[in-house]
């Protein structure tokens, strides 16, 4: 790893001091996005999706100071926070609102979250959260390459053989090892630093 991500205070650390307007501002732009996901991913739609997230991001803001590194892995804490956050919001939307079909629907989103253990959560952020940094990985690198290269490297991972790579772009197959080479090289670099910078 490289001295310049290991000397530096990750984004996370400095997110745990509550003054740090900048650093939380740069923890929202990065994980709303991924709480986004995650919650369409748990089949959550419309105006509460919205207030879903915008609960969880509370709930960590306040919590993350007293969040210990050495107790629990940053994913397996925000499980644990994502669904007593959703939990406790469903409780309170059920008291303030006792029509049957909204009640029936929370009722089932409640179920949903009794029956799913911790490891199972865990597992579907895991999955969740790494599908999320390659694709903001790729978003961030795509900017720095210009041409092909882009396109090569995602068809590749798509397992696009380089012959058919070659003839769907017209590139010699020197090219495209090249050039596949090339985008992947920064690709694993970002990667690198996304994950030093957002998980500890």
């Amino acid at each position: 790893m490289s001295d310049k991500w290991a000397t530096r205070h990750t984004l996370l650390r400095r997110a745990k001091d509550n003054n740090d307007d900048k650093a939380w501002g740069e923890f929202v732009a990065y994980y709303q996005k991924f709480i986004e996901m995650l919650i369409y991913k748990m089949n959550f739609s419309g105006s509460e999706k919205d207030d879903i997230t915008q609960e969880i991001l509370i709930t960590l803001w306040k919590k993350l100071s007293v969040y210990d590194e050495e107790q629990a892995s940053f994913r397996t804490w925000m499980s644990a926070v994502v669904k007593n956050t959703i939990l406790n919001y469903y409780r309170a939307v059920s008291r303030a609102d006792k029509r049957k079909h909204i009640a029936a629907e929370q009722e089932q989103l409640t179920q949903f979250l009794n029956d799913t253990t911790s490891s199972h959560l865990e597992k579907m952020i895991e999955d969740e959260w790494k599908t999320y940094i390659s694709e903001l990985a790729l978003e961030k690198i795509s900017k720095l390459f210009s041409g092909n290269a882009i396109e090569v490297f995602t068809l590749s991972l798509q397992g696009v053989s380089s012959s058919d790579i070659s003839h769907k772009l017209g590139l010699k197959k020197e090219s495209i090892y090249v050039l596949k080479n090339r985008v992947k090289a920064r690709f694993m670099e970002e990667i690198r630093f996304l994950v030093t910078e957002l998980e500890y």
